[in-house]
């Protein structure tokens, strides 16, 4: 990755600096003084047309100020995240601290990163008073970090860890201290505790904002996830909130937060204000609180190991750690997820290697799940209806933590950990695949194979280069045979064989039902979904090689032309949930457009409205114009996407 502290520039600073009259550090391509104010951040060796002493100066900066004051409630959100941070690492005491105070004192460029700090107002506009809805804030921090269960044990002796396991629990948590809730009666959810619901919002609202977690929260997270009746559903998700009670809270934290950013103008900002202030600090309460539960969950596990009769237990926590991921990512978009990502898969190994091994030393996910108990109602046959909830819940989030580990190898520029499995678990035959990424994330195996294969070239490449012994045609022969396994994707897409890999089609009346009610006459519109989907996965997956193999070339004619292709596509998604989903392709292709195309991924993001910060959109946002900056700046013999996605200060996990 390319060093941003390295590229800088005695020019007096950049051009919204010299406009507001502050100091700049001028780092390029965004000052930490842009960076932390979420403002356009101009570098150039001549001055802007708006520079002109004048009335659009004067425009300008009124513009800026505007700009510094909208942005000023996002600030105060932060730092109520910034509260969270402790409890948001999974792992013992001194480790966190440890890492923790890496993650506050350094960024990728080892500078200090002010917008981890407290002290923001440093180097901003001096704001307005403190308004009702900030007041409302103010407390809710203040609750949270008077919260007993929300703080960590100072007074534990640092211990070593000794592998990636290990750092995520505090193995000196004692058995009594679990806090195990008796199994609850049928369609009953987890009583209302004072610790668990600062609130107070009564069960009937409650149950409100859990449907709301159910009916909209989630599809917005997972919008190509629609399991048919034959498939048991969603009920793991309604099994999972019954049995779990920090699930149940933080559901409802969730669909809460969730229904104040949907509101968008239909209330007024204090009111709306004051709503979200609130909900931030139970969400940060739940959060902490569902952590502890992980942690101690953790803690009985590495006692007792994952073998014998201890899978089910070692894979509801792989779920609700990989859960705590997405939740992270999508509401505080932690530098941290890096910590967790490693523990998951720590943990991940260790539960194949004692439950899901064939003789031949294979990984087999239907063998493992095979070991999980039958549901009541099982039938005979190797695939019982319904299946379990457990069994569901394993899959799915089987699933999710695949994608997120290529994803996450983007950013970090180093193959996927789990590659390994990859040849076990994805494969271009839909009628024969355990996991179908298609079918929780829109996009077909072959892509995300591909995102491997590149992410693993680039790290290639990087360390050949570093030792001395790069070989041209090696790079070429290998960037060859992905591009042709792209190729060939795309290929059996234009035959239209999507359409034929449907596993409902011929079998029984219920193969007529869907997820939300779909019936079998509109499943072309599942099929068309899935094919655009995976059209603009691939096309970014084909200039995220072009890269790797040739360098930073946006007026290259073949990236040009997927740009555009995928841009075009793209502008015609109309749902949130989906363009929510498309954040790391449209990064890619944000990224390389040109300026006359930056106005296309502006509209892109637009369609969310305020939905764009509840995940990684809005972050996607602000790394395109980081970038679009440093246009006439950067080394295009060096520079790539892993700087990209790290342009922020650190690797942005965009999922």
């Amino acid at each position: 990755m390319v060093n941003m502290a390295s590229s800088r520039k005695r020019s007096g600073g950049c051009w919204t600096c010299r406009i507001r009259r502050k100091r700049c550090d001028e780092v390029q391509p965004i000052c930490q003084v842009c960076k932390t104010l979420h403002i356009d951040c101009v570098y150039g060796e001549s001055k802007p047309e708006w520079m002109d002493g004048g009335e659009r100066q004067k425009e300008r900066m009124e513009m800026i100020k505007m700009q510094v004051k909208g942005n000023a409630s996002n600030r105060r959100e932060r730092k109520v995240l910034q509260s969270m941070d402790e409890p948001f690492i999974i792992t013992s005491d001194s480790d966190f601290k440890a890492s923790s105070r890496r993650g506050m004192e350094s960024t990728a460029d080892g500078a200090r990163d002010p917008s981890v700090t407290d002290n923001v107002g440093s180097c901003e506009d001096q704001d307005e008073p403190m308004t009702g809805h900030e007041h409302c804030m103010a407390q809710a921090t203040w609750l949270d970090s008077a919260t007993p269960n929300a703080q960590t044990n100072s007074d534990s002796a640092d211990t070593a860890s000794t592998s990636p396991l290990d750092t995520l629990v505090d193995t000196r948590s004692n058995e009594n201290q679990r806090r195990s809730p008796a199994k609850p009666e049928a369609l009953s959810f987890p009583p209302s505790n004072h610790e668990l619901s600062s609130l107070n919002l009564g069960r009937e609202t409650e149950t409100e904002f859990v449907m709301m977690w159910l009916d909209y929260v989630f599809p917005f997270l997972f919008p190509f996830y629609r399991p048919s009746l034959l498939e048991s559903g969603r009920h793991w998700l309604l099994n999972l909130l019954r049995s779990n009670q920090v699930a149940f809270h933080t559901a409802v934290s969730l669909g809460s937060y969730f229904f104040t950013i949907a509101l968008g103008d239909a209330v007024g900002p204090e009111e709306r204000g004051t709503c979200r202030s609130l909900l931030w600090g139970q969400l940060a309460r739940q959060t902490s609180l569902a952590l502890q539960r992980i942690q101690e969950d953790m803690a009985a596990i590495t006692r007792r190991g994952c073998g014998g009769d201890n899978l089910l237990e070692a894979a509801r926590v792989v779920g609700s750690i990989v859960q705590q991921i997405v939740v992270e990512v999508t509401i505080k978009r932690s530098a941290d997820w890096s910590v967790h990502l490693n523990a998951t898969i720590a943990l991940f190994r260790d539960i194949f290697e004692n439950h899901g091994m064939l003789p031949s030393g294979y990984p087999d996910l239907a063998h493992l799940l095979n070991q999980m108990p039958d549901p009541p109602l099982a039938m005979a046959g190797d695939n019982p209806l319904p299946q379990t909830a457990d069994r569901n819940a394993f899959t799915f989030f089987t699933c999710v933590l695949i994608y997120i580990d290529i994803i996450a190898s983007t950013a970090l520029d180093q193959p996927p950990q789990l590659a390994s499995y990859h040849s076990y678990f994805l494969t271009n035959d839909p009628t024969t695949t355990p996991i179908r990424l298609d079918l929780v994330f829109g996009c077909q195996n072959f892509v995300f194979l591909a995102l491997k294969e590149t992410s693993t070239l680039s790290a290639w490449k990087k360390a050949s280069k570093s030792a001395g012994a790069l070989s041209v045609p090696d790079l070429v022969h290998r960037a060859a045979a992905i591009s042709a396994d792209l190729a060939a994707g795309v290929a059996r897409l234009d035959a239209g064989s999507a359409a034929t890999s449907d596993p409902l089609v011929g079998v029984t009346p219920a193969r007529h039902f869907r997820g939300y009610y779909r019936r079998l006459e509109n499943r072309r519109q599942d099929h068309g979904d899935i094919e655009q989907a995976t059209r603009i996965w691939a096309l970014a997956a084909g200039v995220y090689l072009a890269v790797v193999v040739s360098g930073w070339q946006p007026a290259n004619g073949a990236v040009r032309r997927d740009v555009a292709r995928a841009l075009e596509l793209l502008r015609d998604v109309e749902e949130p949930g989906r363009i929510r989903s498309f954040a790391w392709p449209l990064c890619v292709m944000g990224c390389m457009a040109e300026e006359g195309q930056e106005e296309d991924v502006r509209e892109v993001v637009a369609k969310m409205g305020d939905l764009k910060e509840f995940g990684t959109v809005g972050q996607v946002l602000r790394i395109v114009e980081a970038v679009w900056s440093a246009r006439e700046s950067v080394d295009r013999d060096s520079w790539d996407f892993a700087a990209c996605f790290g342009v922020l200060g650190s690797p942005t996990l965009l999922i």
